[in-house]
């Protein structure tokens, strides 16, 4: 997979969110998604090396949405934006990454061409 491939917001709806025991969740809006990790906005405040539980909502793929719950600690924060790396991905998770970013980058080629 190419390492650099990301996918912007407009492929996540608002159904995301984040929380730090796997309990109590919080909406967050993401701003970037790629195979390595994630950025996203949030009001709450988080910080730097913290390890958080994230719950995905995929739309606009072809055959259905996609709901991940992911892992991730956080590598950089700036305001209320933050960076984050995934930790603990399994490979069933992988794959569905996968399928996302295959699908901004065929809907990108689509519009582009």
């Amino acid at each position: 997979m190419d390492k650099r491939a990301y996918v912007r917001d407009e492929f996540f709806s608002s159904k995301s969110a984040v929380s730090r025991d796997g309990k109590h969740w919080v909406d967050i809006k993401v701003v970037d998604f790629s195979a390595q990790g994630l950025k996203f906005h949030s009001e709450e405040d988080f910080q730097k090396d913290e390890v958080l539980f994230f719950r995905l909502s995929a739309r606009n793929l072809i055959t259905k949405d996609l709901h991940l719950e992911i892992q991730g600690d956080i590598r950089y924060k700036v305001e209320n934006d933050y960076g984050v790396k995934f930790i603990n991905l399994d490979h069933g998770i992988e794959i569905e990454i996968d399928e996302i970013i295959m699908h901004h980058k065929k809907h990108l080629s689509e519009i582009n061409s």
